[in-house]
């Protein structure tokens, strides 16, 4: 009878505790996840993050509430030693009910004995002050000034250090709260208080935005979600969090959140006031992790809100290619960069200003004039010219004419220079900020600049008068860092010859449609061909019939899909079809829409259905057929059908407007709106109508028939009409002037005047203009569009809807189904009909072919075409491994031969016949001897040939089996299997260390050797392998392959579960890319990774 008693509880604890020690993929296969969060985080960006990543997942969230405490518990008490005992490990109580713990984890070392971390938002100690106030320029600004802090903390550590820095002089006001801290601000006692990054946030959102961010007072640091330890769930966050990042998401949820911007927030954390005196070069700036440059709060530098500008936006490229992160500090004024210590320049003298002591570079605007090369080396970024910029009716035709005006310079620039050598004195100085608005507002008449094309696009009744002369515009450092000048003139010189310079400065025109973040990302995208990887719905996963005439992502994340057969609602896992049976008007739903209650709006062939909680809860103009719904800015409805235009208000009001409005036509198209103005917009058959709801008023704007209309940030408006694709100013079609103003866009794009149904945009800010058969994608109005057709994977079916989900992916649907295209980092599927075989090798020549070999044969990719190479003569073998050789030549192997071809020619230069056949070839390795030695893995032989026409020696004992890598380190031969690490002695292969774990791959990175293993990732330091280090995780990864990430702190590793970005200074993974992102399979192959010339990442795995 007690085992009978006992048991309902044993399933009952089992129940309880089924969440604890969870991988994702039982996670996504229960459809919940269990989160953990104490009652802070439930008020705090943690649960909206939480909620955010349980739709990433398409699994319903589920709290855990939890104490704080209860998180370092082990069976309801806190061990003793839990932060001294290094042998003491458990698994926190928190952890036996929850999936994740979602709270805001300081990653310490001790920690890390209970939790896995995965990293999540970045954090500081933050002085915040009165909006009102002037941002502090450096740290002695605080002089004279109080402010507060809880006392006996970090935070008066920091202050203290700072104050010290400064000599003194700064308030210091320690409170016994934080409570006390900020009613010390809000009474208005002090100039600044200190808090925690998300206290300080939090703070300034509830007191309504009365506070900004001055800067941080300690080193910025990344807060953690906490898990167990080795889960794979910390990849997946630290997935979620880069994607979030990238399309905007966390934007949007920060600003919700705290009014701001998680991008001006970092920019805010970037910014250091802590004025270290740096006098180093390229080793110390990449021994400490980061480079710090000089900018200016100006337009195209530094914008401390809005837009990021280019040069800052370069300058993080370069810190990318350096593999550091940036900081910045700001120049308050340009003058500042030739400053001596007592504030003087000094034009005719030599010497080191001061301000240049206090960062690495300067990555500015700085013409190369003689007295200043005298100071500092600069280093040419991209061509310009001086220009005099006036009003257009300023009569300017020399500079002669500038005597009898005033102008506005400012103080030791290059364009005072001009004026005071063509002896011009009529100007008064002011900072370079203001040059522009004072001539627009007539303040000053002129001004001198470089730059204009950039400058004055937002200023249209200014106009350049004269040309001055030309300049390379300058970045600019120390004459005694020699090596970080070579390394950003190579960077430079890289970025002219792939083409960045010249897209930068496309972008400077005002040409782009993106931001410039957005702009770099599609200019790296630039060099990738290949399908997007994707994957196709129809009637057998869930849909109800294959015509999808509308696709809608609403609030929680889940998409919707219109068909004849009714709505479809995914949720990632599984569809579910509403139609009559729910209410709805008519089966056929043509367009969906969500309002900002949450209420759904479904436009049918029988009526409008608005829809909540699974049900239809009204039915609107039932028996009437409608094709669009479209929510403006206030929350109205607008309908367009087979009667024209209806309008529902926001009390719940119909009006149908073509009975208001007779001079509306029947066969509205489209509407559209312009959110500043609240204006709305409709493409009809007649043409362009505006209806102003202020006045109520309807004005026809043109008479060509119009499919589709969408305003730009620009304030652009693009018109699909019957004659083509044109852009205008929205106030210049307002003013009824499209003929005459528009541009067709058909010719400069370079594209067919196709019918455009659909024109929207995505995170990135390109335009996407959809036909019948083909998408493009618009980066900008001077370049031909990137175009998505059957070639890149798209199905040959009518397009009939278009959606961009908040990931990034591209949803399709078609008179046929539907089709979901991964747009994630960049991915493609490289010719997977072609090459749908194992890759043993990836690598490029002389001549920028990318060759790849596999066992469907030998390809090489050039000029965006994939070209089969014929087999040598005389072998019927398709199966090679090949190699690039110190000449540049190419060395092929097949179990058959070698045969070296010449890159020029791609003939046979010499080959070596093989008298008996090999075995299977895995991978091939030359050494700087010229020794060959060909791999068969897994077969156990090595054929070893001392030269090229050497007859191959079989080398085979047991050091020899499952070796599919090899390197030279001290002239040795070195490789790697299951008995640990081997070398060859010359003769064979001996054991030189053994170690517990199979050795899978080599890379020597200088005097360092990484060493990927089944149970973790090595390194060794100075050959001493017998002092391995040894970062373990899961178990189950296997690290074939690893190769140098164009980010010097970072490799890439192949994997048994896709290809990794892994961090070698804390030794984690960033990300990880595998076949649920739609790679063509998990297995990276030994010789799969390579990268580019052009930074691509090509990874070849056991299906292409």
């Amino acid at each position: 009878m007690t085992p009978r008693k006992i048991l309902p509880v044993i399933l009952l604890l089992f129940l309880l505790y089924s969440a604890y020690g969870r991988g994702l993929d039982e996670i996504k296969r229960s459809g919940k996840i269990y989160v953990a969060f104490t009652t802070d985080d439930l008020k705090n960006i943690n649960y909206d993050l939480a909620l955010e990543f349980a739709r990433y997942l398409n699994v319903e969230m589920i709290e855990v509430v939890i104490d704080w405490e209860e998180a370092f518990m082990k069976d309801g008490a806190i061990p003793e030693g839990m932060e001294t005992d290094p042998e003491l490990s458990y698994t926190p109580d928190a952890l036996k009910k929850s999936d994740i713990i979602c709270s805001t984890f300081t990653i310490i070392e001790w920690r890390r004995k209970l939790f896995g971390f995965a990293e999540t938002l970045q954090s500081a100690e933050l002085m915040l002050i009165h909006k009102n106030e002037e941002l502090p320029r450096d740290f002695k600004d605080l002089a004279g000034k109080k402010v507060a802090f809880m006392g006996a903390t970090t935070f008066e550590q920091h202050l203290e250090e700072i104050n010290r820095s400064v000599g003194g002089g700064i308030g210091m006001v320690p409170t016994r709260s934080s409570a006390e801290t900020q009613r010390l601000i809000e009474n208005g006692k002090v100039f600044g208080i200190i808090l925690d990054a998300d206290e300080a946030l939090n703070f300034n959102a509830g007191s309504g935005q009365k506070y900004k961010i001055a800067f941080p007072i300690s080193d910025v640091t990344r807060t953690a979600w906490a898990v167990n330890k080795n889960n794979p769930l910390i990849q997946e966050v630290e997935n979620f969090f880069e994607t979030i990042a990238s399309n905007g998401v966390l934007d949007e949820i920060f600003h919700r959140k705290f009014k701001i911007t998680y991008s001006s927030y970092l920019d805010r954390l970037n910014r250091s006031l802590k004025l270290v005196r740096y006098t180093r070069d390229l080793e110390e700036i990449l021994a400490s992790g980061k480079i710090v440059v000089a900018l200016r709060d100006r337009n195209f530098i530094y914008r401390e809100n809005g837009q990021k500008q280019f040069m800052h936006a370069l300058a993080e490229e370069f810190a990318d290619y350096l593999g550091v992160s940036l900081e910045f500090v700001i120049t308050p004024y340009f003058g500042k960069y030739w400053e001596t210590r007592e504030g003087k320049v000094h034009r005719d003298s030599s010497y080191t200003p001061e301000w240049f002591n206090y960062f690495d570079l300067a990555c500015e605007v700085i013409a190369p004039l003689d007295w200043r090369t005298n100071k500092v080396n600069l280093i040419p970024i991209y061509p310009s010219a001086y220009t005099v910029v006036a009003k257009k009716e300023t009569e300017i035709r020399s500079m002669d004419d500038l005597r009898r005006l005033r102008g506005v310079t400012e103080r030791e620039t290059i364009y005072e220079d001009i004026l005071r050598q063509n002896g011009i004195s009529n100007y008064y100085d002011d900072q370079i900020n203001h040059h522009i608005p004072d001539v627009a507002a007539g303040k000053a008449d002129y001004t001198i600049i470089y730059n204009a094309f950039y400058e004055l696009s937002p200023y249209p009744d200014l106009e350049v008068k004269l040309e001055l002369g030309q300049l390379d515009v300058s970045w600019a450092l120390r004459k005694d860092q020699p090596e970080l000048q070579k390394e950003v003139e190579k960077f430079i010189s890289r970025s002219r010859e792939q083409g960045l310079i010249k897209i930068l400065l496309k972008a400077l025109r005002g040409s782009t449609l993106q931001t410039p973040e957005a702009f770099l990302h599609s200019y790296y995208e630039s060099f990738q061909t290949g399908q997007l990887p994707y994957v196709n719905y129809g009637a057998d996963d869930g849909l109800p019939q294959e015509d999808v005439f509308s696709i809608h992502q609403d609030r929680k994340g889940y998409l919707w899909f219109g068909t004849n057969s009714g709505a479809v609602r995914y949720n990632g896992r599984e569809m579910v079809v509403f139609n009559h049976d729910q209410g709805l008007p008519g089966n056929s739903v043509r367009d969906i829409r969500q309002d900002s209650s949450g209420l759904m709006y479904f436009a049918t062939t029988g009526g409008i259905a608005k829809f909540f909680g699974d049900t239809t809860v009204e039915i609107l103009m039932e028996g009437t057929s409608f094709n669009e719904v479209f929510i403006d800015s206030r929350n109205r409805k607008w309908f367009t059908g087979v009667d024209g235009l209806y309008l529902e208000d926001v009390a719940g009001e119909v009006k149908h407007m073509n009975q208001t409005y007779p001079i509306l036509p029947q066969v509205i198209y489209h509407v559209t709106e312009d959110r500043q103005s609240g204006l709305i917009f409709l493409a009809t058959v007649m043409g362009i109508y505006m209806f102003d709801p202020q006045q109520g008023a309807m004005t026809r704007l043109s008479d060509t028939d119009c499919y589709s209309l969408y305003i730009d940030a620009n304030d652009s408006i693009w018109m699909s009409t019957v004659e083509g694709l044109f852009i205008t100013h929205l106030k210049d079609l307002r003013n009824a002037r499209d003929v005459p103003v528009a541009q067709n866009l058909n010719q400069r794009l370079h594209c067919p005047a196709d019918i455009i149904s659909e024109i929207t945009t995505n995170n990135y800010g390109s335009i996407w203009l959809v036909t019948d058969s083909k998408i493009y994608q618009v980066i900008s109005t001077d370049q031909e569009p990137v175009v998505y057709e059957q070639e890149i994977g798209i199905k040959n079916n009518k397009i009939l809807s278009f959606l961009i989900d908040r990931e990034d992916n591209i949803w399709i649907g078609f008179s046929g189904g539907l089709q979901r295209l991964t747009n994630r980092r960049g991915l493609r599927n490289f010719y997977p009909g072609l090459i749908d075989s194992y890759i043993y090798s990836v690598f490029q020549d002389p001549y920028d072919r990318i060759w790849i070999t596999s066992d469907n044969g030998i390809f090489y990719f050039q000029h965006d075409r994939l070209i089969h190479f014929p087999a040598p003569a005389g072998t019927g073998n398709k199966k090679y491994t090949g190699t690039l050789l110190s000449d540049g030549h190419i060395l092929l192997a097949s179990s058959e031969g070698l045969y070296e071809i010449s890159s020029r020619t791609l003939g046979i230069t010499r080959h070596n016949q093989f008298g008996q056949i090999a075995q299977s070839l895995e991978n091939i390795f030359v050494t700087s001897r010229g020794e060959i030695f060909l791999l068969t893995g897994i077969n156990g032989i090595i054929y070893y040939f001392p030269d090229f026409h050497s007859k191959p020696l079989q080398l085979k004992n047991r050091f020899t089996s499952n070796i599919f890598q090899l390197i030279e380190l001290n002239d040795r031969v070195i490789g790697g299997n299951s008995s640990g690490v081997v070398v060859f002695n010359g003769e064979t292969f001996e054991l030189l260390e053994e170690t517990h774990c199979n050795v899978w791959s080599l890379y020597k990175d200088e005097d360092r050797v990484w060493v990927g293993t089944d149970c973790g990732i090595g390194l060794v330091r100075e050959g001493r392998f017998d002092q391995l280090e040894l970062s373990g995780f899961d178990r189950d990864l296997v690290i074939k392959s690893i190769i140098p990430a164009k980010n010097r702190n970072y490799l890439w590793l192949g994997t048994n579960k896709g290809f990794s970005h892994f961090n070698t200074r804390t030794k984690e993974f960033e990300f990880t890319i595998n076949a649920k992102d739609g790679l063509s399979g998990d297995e990276i192959t030994p010789g799969g990774l390579f990268i580019d010339r052009n930074d691509l990442l090509w990874v070849g795995t056991y299906h292409g």
